[in-house]
């Protein structure tokens, strides 16, 4: 990256077909093979990887049109018939398990008590590298790998949807964001431009 500096996204995209290829040869996850990259990349360099996350960045979402609407292709409804209530207990169970923690975890740091009240509400959202390990797990296991992956994908959805909504109020409950009510909202809207 020191002596590249310039077409960062085509640098990293040699860098994810090296680091597929380097993981075909070592019979490893390329995933895994380019999270591992990535640490590095974040870690040992000076700048930390800014410059070329930014430049991953502006190019990324026609990627993400794909692989999510691939991911959510690959949820089988029959099976989510049968898996719902399961998935909706690893859903609880997962939001128990991260309020459980940021509350011990923000007791022994000693956080005020909006940030103990309100931070697990952030963490719940889930997508990317569980989706990504979710067809992994389709592929490794070819009997029972679609019902996982179908089980996975559900609970991810949940969490992706749930997390927005508690993001939202977390936001709102700590005084970072204002919220506004109805009637102001209608108010902003219908105001008239600065003239001039």
């Amino acid at each position: 990256m020191r002596f590249v500096q310039r077409e960062l996204m085509l640098f990293a995209i040699v860098v994810a077909f090296l680091g597929a290829e380097i993981a075909r040869m070592a019979h490893v996850e390329t995933l895994l093979t380019l999270l591992t990259a990535g640490f590095i990349t974040e870690n040992a360099t000076r700048t930390g990887g800014r410059e070329l996350l930014q430049a991953m960045e502006r190019s990324a979402v026609p990627i993400f049109v794909v692989f999510f609407a691939l991911a959510g292709a690959s949820i089988h409804i029959g099976e989510l018939v049968m898996l719902w209530p399961l998935a909706l207990a690893v859903v609880g169970i997962r939001a128990a398990a991260i309020f459980s923690g940021t509350r011990i975890g923000s007791h022994l740091v000693k956080a005020s008590p909006v940030v103990k009240q309100n931070v697990w509400l952030g963490l719940i959202s889930q997508a990317g590298v569980a989706i990504g390990l979710a067809s992994i797990l389709a592929r490794a296991y070819p009997s029972r790998g679609g019902a996982m992956q179908t089980l996975v994908l559900s609970v991810i959805a949940m969490n992706e949807v749930a997390g927005q909504i508690l993001f939202s109020i977390a936001l709102r409950r700590s005084g970072e964001v204002e919220a506004e009510t109805p009637g102001e909202q209608e108010a902003g809207e219908r105001k008239p431009a600065p003239a001039g």
